[in-house]
């Protein structure tokens, strides 16, 4: 297993430490290539105008990895959108707290407090993409209004273990980190302008949605530990896979070990839509995603959705957004 051990305050310090432990160093186009014996991919900064640091993450590993971070008395936070597809089982810690899963799949939103410890198990063979992000409380202030001894803050840190679950990655986090992971991948002369722009809306969304939530009368009070982690399951496999047929409620209901009533009732309760138009939001923002690439023609699209009839798809992008596919 790999051991990684740190308590930097900043992201550039953090790769050239984490490149060191693993025998090559961090390049000078912010990117840390992994060697084979450690994974496949790469760790890449990327520095935003207002002064804040992100981490891309796109690696496979070839061997277990347990990384931890130490607190520290300088108070930031890190912002986690993270998407593991899991070989095994995977453990996060949190302060003292921690949390274990062995699904196959985890999305997962975190804000963590560098007062806390936190740190990752991961086994070898899990597939790990997402961005970090680290806010410092003077950003926070700047250009949030938000102070660190914010009730609203303060509320959410408190939650420990429950803050790996209570921000669900839901359509508009994936649609995000999916435009950011591909256009990585394109030679555009305004990639890093995009994927600023991207980085930003990920902010953006997390901390107008945290206020929106922990400001009011939550989900929280009402659906315990397991039941979100189980819904969170149910998402994940619902939307893995656009080119076949979707699980049928009854399915995933013995999959959440639920009754079908109470899987729709909670779903809809964290996610805001039923079970099928979450699915049907979700198939047509990756169509709007394809076809704007202008790599594949409407009918390869609908083809790629899964949608026997031309048709349908086309009836359902129109409903979705208003549009033809032809318009775009």
């Amino acid at each position: 297993m790999f051991y990684f051990n740190y308590n930097h305050t900043d992201y550039t310090s953090f790769l050239q430490a984490y490149a060191k432990a693993m025998g090559t160093t961090f390049g000078k186009d912010g990117v840390l290539h992994f060697p084979s014996a450690y994974g496949e991919g790469y760790h890449k900064l990327v520095v935003l105008p207002n002064g804040l640091q992100a981490i891309i993450i796109d690696v496979k590993l070839n061997q277990d990895f347990c990384v931890t971070r130490t607190k520290s008395d300088k108070e930031f936070y890190a912002l986690r959108f993270d998407e593991v597809q899991i070989a095994n089982s995977i453990t996060v810690k949190f302060g003292r707290e921690h949390f274990s899963e062995d699904e196959h799949n985890r999305s997962a939103v975190l804000l963590t407090s560098s007062l806390f410890d936190f740190g990752f198990v991961l086994k070898k063979g899990s597939i790990a993409r997402g961005v970090n992000i680290m806010i410092t409380k003077e950003w926070l202030a700047t250009y949030l209004g938000i102070k660190s001894t914010d009730k609203v803050i303060q509320k959410y840190l408190a939650l420990k273990t429950a803050s790996f679950n209570f921000e669900p990655f839901d359509a508009e986090y994936r649609q995000l980190l999916t435009e950011i992971m591909e256009e990585e991948k394109r030679h555009n002369p305004m990639k890093a302008v995009v994927i600023q722009n991207r980085i930003m809306l990920l902010i953006e969304r997390f901390f107008m949605r945290l206020y929106q939530k922990m400001s009011s009368k939550t989900i929280r009070n009402t659906l315990t530990n397991h039941e979100i982690q189980r819904l969170m399951n149910t998402e994940a496999l619902l939307v893995s896979d656009f080119s076949v047929t979707p699980p049928t409620i009854p399915q995933l209901a013995r999959k959440a070990a639920m009754s079908e009533t109470k899987l729709k009732t909670l779903f809809k309760k964290i996610y805001g839509l039923s079970i099928y138009e979450y699915y049907q939001k979700n198939r047509m923002l990756k169509a709007r995603h394809l076809l704007t690439t202008r790599e594949y023609s409407i009918k390869e699209v609908g083809t790629m959705l899964n949608f026997k009839n031309l048709s349908n798809f086309t009836i359902a992008f129109k409903k979705e957004f208003n549009i033809l596919p032809s318009d775009l």
